[in-house]
């Protein structure tokens, strides 16, 4: 650098240029946190995207507080969607005699037709239907 000084009178040597940092280079970003990351995604991602994520990255996009109504309500919808695929997993595989009542009621408002026998059989073996008294004869007016 002193040699070409040299040859070029008209330069001058800026010492602060030459520090560390004093390139036109951008300084090194931090990466964002994946709270806010995972929160990107269900902002920018269609109903696809929500489901591709894991229960913890869904968790982590609520965390920063920063998504709006719209975001949350997806969000729920799909912690809703999973709940219920996970709760007729387990009516159509598993033993109903463990799974509760609510549960079997809301599995009865989502199943298909073979799940709806299971459990209204289930139904009938906790719960069994009591006799049907007879009905009484209506009684007659009497004309006096």
């Amino acid at each position: 650098m002193r040699d070409h000084l040299a040859a070029h009178p008209d330069l001058r040597r800026l010492r602060h240029r030459e520090q560390p940092g004093a390139s036109n280079l951008p300084a090194r970003t931090k990466t964002a946190p994946d709270d806010f990351m995972q929160a990107a995604r269900v902002r920018a991602g269609d109903d696809g995207t929500l489901r591709e994520m894991s229960d913890d990255q869904l968790g982590a996009a609520m965390r920063p507080g920063v998504l709006d109504d719209r975001a949350r309500d997806r969000i729920a919808t799909e912690a809703d969607r999973r709940d219920r695929e996970a709760l007729l997993d387990r009516v159509r595989t598993g033993d109903l005699s463990a799974v509760a009542d609510d549960d079997l009621a809301e599995a009865m408002r989502h199943g298909r037709a073979g799940d709806l026998a299971r459990i209204a059989a289930e139904f009938d073996r906790r719960y069994p239907p009591s006799p049907c008294p007879r009905p009484r004869a209506a009684a007659t007016p009497s004309r006096t």
